[in-house]
């Protein structure tokens, strides 16, 4: 580039050179400082006058800099040596490089690129402040513990970097070795943990471990080189951060290195599941303009006879875009779809409005759109991002034609969407509180099969009732009680709640289903244990959480830290050394101890060695709590002899030699046994909270307002429901028989 062809040409030119070098660097010894602006990626090193060519025009552009009009519209180009300054130095580097030899450092002449080196130049013209190493993507929630966090970074440049002063000084701590480098255009990985076997594979540049963890719920993270420069995102878990990075084990990838990482725009969601380590991301070139900054539909709340008017507002103005183009699809047995181009109401600077009419869809249906925008330079952009729960507006048609007792929830199972963007499944639901003006929608929440059911998990910032995550109990019963299953596990948990015990709610509800043709069942509703449940009664969600399974332990929370807590505890309780300190200072008396009153009133005889949740918030001080779960096996009528003193032997109905982890220790102190026998007198007496009258009023409630749901729904069905009348009155029958005999049993061994 620049160089003759010609000998004669070239020994003409390369004596030019070198007595204009010999000149300039003796008669002018000037530096050249004047702006210091931002960096840009795409600069050729030595093109001063920013022609993208590099010849001698450009050192005559340096030298009249210098000299007469003190402007460059890139002093990162016209460092031609990258000492950092422009001086008459440059200009000899460059005449050397054009005639004589050698070659002129990073990004060079061949391929444009950005500056390496942390120095104070930059562009004029159309600067880009992004450095060569940027932040690439982040998995800060993984799916699971082996998944495993990771921060990619990339080099931009045509060049190796050296990573020799690089550290990440927010969100991490990690300081890059001094031979570390990347090479041209890598993606580096920065993991907690290098022995993760996800990683063993990838070929490139792999760092760590770094200290520390990435906070699931958003933080800032800093990349810093030599303290001159850096790149920063303060990435959040709610909208209008991509939420599938942070609940659906997707990764944060950064689609256009040009913008600011500090800026939303940036980032979206990974398309491929637990992201992209170690390569190009998935959703690198889609554009970062526009995004949808408000949807609406009015009516908000249609019903069948209604045409419904969408909005979308956009964060680009009008004369950005060539059209927009909204697609929509209405889900109930089946899915039917269309598309419609939207019109434009407003515009302003930065803004525009679309709008568009939809017709009328009949009740029951749930109704979800997305938005194609195409832009003016012929890109176009899916809005909002495909890989986010909820990608779409939507709205639910309902007439209010359904008759119930109980709240309505419908559910609509994974299914293929006809939405613009990639194929997926996606699954929703809509809930009717009794007395409420209108449903709930939940599109995009997560309908997946569980062990005991199913299992419907709300994105995250559209909680119901304050849940994340219910469970949905098969109205036909399971497990060891059959079809009274269901009824045995409400009344358990509404009598843990009763008694004042830490324990999940438990609530009836109508369901109708369309993955099984719209039936209507009753089916119990269980709130799910985990951080969110913590922090609805008060507990800090960022202590351990372990379920307690006979087969095995399981930790719920704080997965890095693996089973050390519980295993410490469950140690010290077992050494009789120090067992009786550890019960009174490990753990939380008043819980413990209520756990096993309603535990042996309800004759929950699974429920001290299997199937409950011990928890430890961690702070100094903290007392170890212990939750219920599982409860489909109480009130059963031959468990009504089980002895007082089952938490402590673990005899008598199906008697298990399993360790009880916190009741055996427990009520090995006299005094705490004691006073726990006494409250099973007080419990019990006719006064008392469990007294037969107070139990059977619960019972009579519950079973009324199941019966009278049925009722309603025979009527709107027109058919009868005998089978569910049956199991009803048989499961609250059963345990009123068995409230009657463990009251007699219980006072009689109790001595009343």
């Amino acid at each position: 580039m620049g160089t003759m062809k010609t000998g004669r040409r070239k020994a003409v030119d390369r004596r030019f050179a070198v007595a204009a070098a010999a000149f300039l660097r003796f008669a002018f010894p000037l530096v050249f400082t004047a702006f210091a602006g931002p960096t840009r990626a795409d600069f050729l090193r030595g093109d001063a006058n920013f022609d993208s060519r590099v010849n001698v025009s450009d050192a005559v552009v340096q030298i009249q800099a210098l000299f007469h009009d003190g402007s460059l519209p890139c002093q990162d180009a016209a460092d031609a040596n990258d000492d950092g300054k422009v001086s008459l130095e440059d200009a000899l580097k460059l005449l050397q490089y054009l005639f004589i030899e050698g070659k002129l450092p990073s990004p060079g002449t061949l391929l444009a690129g950005a500056d390496p080196t942390c120095d104070e130049l930059g562009c004029e013209a159309e600067p880009d402040s992004t450095p060569v190493v940027v932040l690439s993507e982040v998995l800060y929630h993984p799916l699971s513990l082996e998944t495993g966090e990771f921060i990619e970074i990339h080099n931009r440049s045509a060049e190796p970097v050296s990573l020799a002063g690089y550290r990440f000084t927010r969100g991490i701590e990690f300081a890059f070795p001094d031979d570390a480098f990347l090479p041209p255009f890598a993606y580096g990985l920065v993991l907690r943990d290098p022995s993760n076997p996800r990683f063993r594979q990838l070929t490139g540049p792999k760092f760590g471990p770094f200290q520390g963890s990435l906070a699931n719920g958003g933080e800032r993270i800093t990349l810093a080189n030599n303290w001159c420069s850096s790149e920063t995102v303060n990435y959040a878990d709610l909208p209008p951060w991509p939420i599938g990075a942070d609940i659906v084990g997707s990764s944060l990838e950064r689609i256009d290195e040009l913008t600011a990482a500090e800026d939303v725009h940036a980032w979206r969601s990974s398309l491929a599941l637990q992201g992209t380590p170690g390569a190009a991301n998935s959703t690198a070139g889609i554009h970062p303009r526009p995004m949808v900054l408000d949807a609406a539909v009015e009516p908000a709340s249609p019903t069948s006879r209604d045409t419904v008017k969408t909005t979308v507002l956009l964060d680009e103005p009008a004369d950005s875009l060539r059209k927009v183009v909204l697609r929509w699809e209405a889900a109930a047995l089946r899915i039917t779809s269309a598309s419609v181009e939207m019109t434009l109401s407003e515009s302003g600077p930065a803004w525009s409005v679309y709008a568009a009419q939809l017709p009328p869809q009949p009740s029951q249906s749930l109704v979800r759109m997305n938005f194609q925008v195409e832009r003016t330079d012929g890109r176009s952009v899916v809005l909002p991002h495909p890989a986010d729960p909820g990608s779409f507006t939507s709205y639910f048609v309902y007439d209010s034609e359904v008759p119930a007792k109980l709240p309505i929830l419908w559910l609509f199972p994974k299914r293929r969407t006809g939405l613009h963007g990639p194929v997926r499944t996606v699954s929703g639901a809509a809930v009717l509180e009794p007395g409420a003006p209108a449903p709930l929608v939940f599109d995009g929440a997560d309908l997946r099969t569980s062990r005991q059911g199913l299992k419907l998990k709300f994105i995250k910032g559209q909680d119901y009732r304050g849940d994340r995550t219910v469970n949905i109990t098969p109205e036909a019963g399971g497990g060891g009680t059959g079809t009274a299953a269901p009824h045995m596990e409400q009344m358990g948990f509404f009598w843990f709640r009763e008694l004042g015990a830490l324990a999940p709610r438990a609530d009836w509800f109508r369901v109708v289903d369309y993955g099984n043709s719209g039936r209507h069942s009753q089916r119990l509703v269980i709130q799910e244990i985990n951080q969110r449940f913590l922090e609805m009664n008060g507990l800090s969600p960022d202590g351990d959480l372990y379920k307690y399974v006979y087969q095995g332990n399981e930790k719920h929370t704080n997965l890095e830290t693996g089973m050390k807590s519980l295993n410490d505890l469950l140690a010290k309780l077992g050494n009789a050394r120090v067992r009786s300190e550890t019960v009174r200072n490990e753990l939380d008396l008043e819980n413990v101890g209520l756990y096993s009153l309603v535990s042996v009133l309800i004759a929950n005889w699974d429920g001290f060695h299997n199937n409950l949740y011990l928890y430890n918030d961690l702070t100094p001080g903290a007392r170890w709590k212990v939750i219920p779960w599982d409860l489909d096996q109480v009130f059963e009528i031959n468990c009504q002899g089980m002895p007082v003193t089952r938490p402590l032997t673990g005899e008598g109905c199906n008697a298990r030699s399993d360790r009880r982890p916190l009741a055996d220790p427990y009520h090995r102190e006299p005094d705490l046994h004691q006073a726990y026998l006494q409250a099973l007198r007080d419990a019990i007496a006719p006064d008392g909270p469990f007294n037969p009258q107070a139990v059977k009023a619960s019972l009579d409630e519950v079973e009324k307002l199941l019966l009278d749901d049925v009722e309603a729904a025979e009527a709107y069905l027109g058919t009868a429901l005998t089978g569910r009348r049956s199991q009803i009155r048989g499961a609250y029958a059963g345990m009123r028989s068995y409230v009657d005999f463990r009251v007699k049993y219980l006072k009689s061994v109790l001595g009343m």
